[in-house]
């Protein structure tokens, strides 16, 4: 009779999980279709105006950058998306990410990325390295509400690292 319980919770609890997974989903599909006309109503909006609300459309650009990751994020735990590995050039990939992040943060953080001219190829998901350096990063920028420098380094034949260290003036 205790088993049977303790299978009964799982199966709600599984249940539960597999409601959330779809809720999650939808909200990534109904994000992104926002994202999209989003983007699309701000380069109709920069070729009437002009010059005029450059910075302005580059400040909306890069909040929709962020909130592209975050339904990327979100797409990936709600388990809509098969994790695909695939060869990649270390080094580029490093480099596409760490621009990637700069946009995430203010004026008081920055990016160092040091990585190896020769890298090599790596069999890995790119969102998922993505997501996993994002959050490294965030959480480093976190840590460091009065600003400083993250480090993101990559060296042949060793694994990925990070370090955080405080700005000095």
């Amino acid at each position: 009779m205790h088993q049977r319980e303790r299978a009964e919770q799982k199966l709600a609890q599984a249940e539960k999980l597999r409601m959330v997974g779809q809720l999650g989903a939808g909200l990534a599909h109904d994000l992104n279709n926002i994202l999209q006309v989003v983007t699309g109503r701000l380069s109709i909006l920069q070729r009437r105006v002009g010059t005029a609300v450059d910075a302005d459309v580059a400040a909306i650009r890069r909040s929709v950058t962020k909130a592209e990751a975050l339904t990327r994020q979100l797409s990936l735990l709600s388990a809509r998306r098969a994790l695909v590995a695939r060869p990649l050039d270390t080094r580029i990939e490093l480099e596409r990410i760490a621009d990637n992040v700069r946009q995430l943060l203010d004026a008081r953080h920055t990016v160092v990325l040091h990585a190896e001219p020769d890298l090599g190829r790596v069999a890995v998901d790119s969102l998922e390295l993505e997501i996993a350096l994002t959050n490294l990063v965030t959480n480093a920028r976190d840590a460091m509400p009065d600003g400083g420098v993250i480090r993101i380094s990559a060296e042949a034949g060793k694994t990925l690292g990070w370090a955080r260290s405080a700005s000095c003036a």
